[in-house]
């Protein structure tokens, strides 16, 4: 008989049903942390496990050989594929893994004791305990701060002179932005249309740090693609640069706001993310937005887009994070939300193609790692409300079982030896020997892929499914 497990890794009851028990389904490692990038996302689990979405796969892959960490950073290669992940361990050091598992990971040694850890457009910055700035990467339009324009790529970090005492940092496209623990803001790169408080060439950039003039004291910062806020320790919010909520000076509306200009619409913030939709965290929990996405279609309510709105399900809120067209939201209880551009499948909400966003924030999936025969597996888990379901495909390989389908009535039937069982997305019980049995949760479809409860069907297989609370794993 065949051996199937799911690594939790962590020890809790499990009641034998083919659903997990509240107390079990709250006891599985959640998600601490979300790292947006351009082209896929990093999934941080309580557990240290790290997971990959993005670059045309829309349910989360473990990412081997890295435990741990703070941040993780996924680097893109030639011909947009996953190179390379920049991830920074608990002890403060930097390091580049990787994909293949072949190859060895590689410290980078100019980098000690680094407590937070941003990209940019191709370009990097490290923050240290003490309060340095560090940059490499590409220096186009100043980026790195370190003088100079360079169309070359910098791979050994730098210290950006003229800074101190920095607490946060974050980086846009082309430009940056630094937070000082006495609530002063620096900023250097390139600034579109021309920005005064950036000017320092004739392509508008700056290539050394200067002071944001006409802000309070600051408590968080965030560089979009051509504006910034910042909050201050008040909770009022400040934005310059492209002028995207269309705020008044005076009586004039201008394109760009060369000074720092409060937002009266929106207070008590505590953290932002800054994008073509902004986010706004309060300390309630709650969740704001403003903008839209310039992808889609035209709907009529740009002028209500200016205008902070709420977001009605999500309370309880701790994390927001935004990068270009997505945008996540983690709350108290280890959920996470994602919205916005689905087509990469770097929400890691299940959906995936041309043509799909999410509009409203939808669940991202909780991975679980497939174990069969003491042999981890290539592909994920899922754990939907306390499900944990796997690719019917793959599933029924292992079993030994055979797939067949009906076009016509989208009927998915799987059989082994004289047992068969028919069914299509979206049931939640089926007829075995003519009885109707409940699945414990829907058939569902992530990644164009049919995702079916792995102790139903295993079990109906003749698998073995059950829980040892002792090792922390489905068994």
């Amino acid at each position: 008989m065949k051996k199937i497990m799911v690594l939790m890794l962590m020890v809790f009851t499990f009641a034998a049903t083919a659903v997990l028990p509240q107390s079990a389904f709250a006891a599985t490692p959640k998600i601490v942390h979300i790292d947006s990038g351009y082209h896929l996302t990093a999934i941080h689990k309580s557990d240290g496990s790290v997971w990959m979405t993005g670059n045309r796969n829309s349910v989360p892959l473990r990412l081997h050989g890295v435990q741990d960490a703070v941040t993780a950073i996924p680097r893109i290669g030639d011909n947009y594929q996953h190179h390379d992940t920049l991830v920074l361990y608990q002890d403060g050091t930097v390091w580049s893994v990787p994909v293949d598992s072949a190859a060895e990971p590689e410290r980078l040694t100019e980098l000690e004791d680094v407590v937070e850890l941003k990209d940019g457009l191709d370009y990097y910055i490290a923050l240290k305990r003490d309060g340095t700035v560090w940059t490499w990467g590409s220096n186009s339009y100043g980026q790195l701060g370190n003088g100079t324009f360079n169309a070359g790529i910098t791979k050994m970090p730098k210290q950006v002179k003229g800074l101190s005492s920095i607490v946060a940092v974050s980086a846009s496209e082309n430009f940056s932005l630094a937070l000082a623990d006495d609530g002063k803001v620096y900023t250097w790169g390139w600034w579109s249309q021309g920005a005064s408080i950036s000017f320092h060439s004739k392509q508008y950039a700056r290539t050394t740090p200067i002071r944001v003039q006409g802000l309070p004291k600051v408590t968080a910062i965030s560089a979009g693609s051509s504006l910034a806020m910042a909050v201050d320790e008040d909770g009022y919010v400040y934005t310059w640069g492209r002028n995207a909520l269309e705020l008044k000076t005076g009586e004039r509306m201008l394109a760009f706001i060369q000074t720092p200009q409060r937002i009266e619409t929106i207070s008590d913030v505590i953290d932002i993310g800054v994008g073509p939709v902004t986010l706004y965290l309060t300390r309630s929990g709650e969740v704001w937005q403003t903008g839209q996405d310039w992808q889609l279609p035209y709907t009529g309510q740009y002028k209500e887009s200016l205008t902070p709105k709420r977001l009605p399900k999500i309370n309880n809120a701790v994390k927001i994070t935004v990068r270009d067209n997505t945008r996540f939201v983690l709350d108290a209880d280890g959920n996470a939300f994602g919205w916005g551009y689905a087509i990469n499948g770097h929400l890691g909400t299940g959906k995936i193609g041309w043509g799909n966003w999410e509009l409203t924030p939808a669940p991202v999936l909780h991975p679980l790692s497939i174990v069969v025969n003491d042999v981890e597996q290539p592909y994920t888990g899922v754990l939907h409300q306390g499900v944990t379901q796997v690719p019917l495909r793959k599933l029924a390989s292992q079993l030994g079982g055979k797939l067949s389908y009906q076009h016509e009535t989208k009927e998915v039937t799987l059989t082994k030896g004289h047992q068969s069982v028919t069914f299509v997305p979206g049931d939640s019980a089926v007829e075995v020997d003519g009885k109707i049995i409940g699945l414990g949760g829907e058939i569902r479809n992530y990644n164009n892929e049919t995702y079916v409860p792995l102790r139903f069907f295993s079990e109906l297989f003749g698998a073995s499914v059950r829980w040892d609370a002792e090792a922390g794993r489905i068994l």
